[in-house]
């Protein structure tokens, strides 16, 4: 297990990391809001920034690639049991 790190966290190949007491926090929170909006809030969408860009422009994104990259996308898929999150290869 080693310690939380940003800059790993898309890297950690399915170890287990802990995270300190704020991200906790902050995980705890998202996991309550994707229970009460029935999954419609998913904190791990983020990664549809590298489709989607909010510039301004109407620009819509592949669906192909989009397609791609919602196989990182899925709080199910997470393994969160306070302080150790666990994210899947490519998450």
């Amino acid at each position: 297990m080693t310690k939380f790190d940003w800059k790993m966290s898309n890297k950690s190949s399915s170890q287990k990391i802990q995270v300190d007491d704020e991200t906790a926090n902050l995980l705890d929170f998202a996991t309550s809001l994707f229970e009460m909006s029935d999954g419609r809030f998913d904190i791990t969408s983020g990664v549809l920034r590298k489709a989607w860009v909010f510039d301004g422009s109407n620009r819509i994104p592949d669906g192909k690639a989009v397609q791609s990259i919602l196989e990182s996308v899925g709080w199910k898929k997470v393994s969160w049991n306070r302080p150790e999150l666990t994210l899947l290869p490519g998450m």
